[in-house]
């Protein structure tokens, strides 16, 4: 990860203490998110899909997108059970 401090619209991002600043208002980033977001602003003007940033991301990013998928499969399974279920 680079650890250059940059600007994304009116922010300033420093990747090396994993903080984004607006302003007045600075935030705490964790260290994925963080990557994510150097990742996604060293590619201004393109669109990147899922399957580019997980291949350039750490397999537990992978693994998160993965498991919160799976859980919106099963939250949408079940509500289309109830909906069946119902007189």
């Amino acid at each position: 990860m680079d650890e250059s401090v940059f600007f994304v619209g009116g922010w300033e991002v420093n990747p090396q203490a994993g903080i984004i600043t607006d302003g007045p208002k600075t935030s705490r980033l964790e260290p994925r998110a963080m990557e994510v977001l150097v990742y996604l602003a060293s590619k201004p003007d393109t669109v990147v899909s899922r399957e580019k940033l997980e291949r350039n991301q750490t397999g537990q990013f992978r693994l998160i997108h993965r498991a919160r998928d799976h859980k919106m499969r099963r939250s949408r399974h079940i509500a289309s059970l109830q909906s069946l279920a119902k007189p």
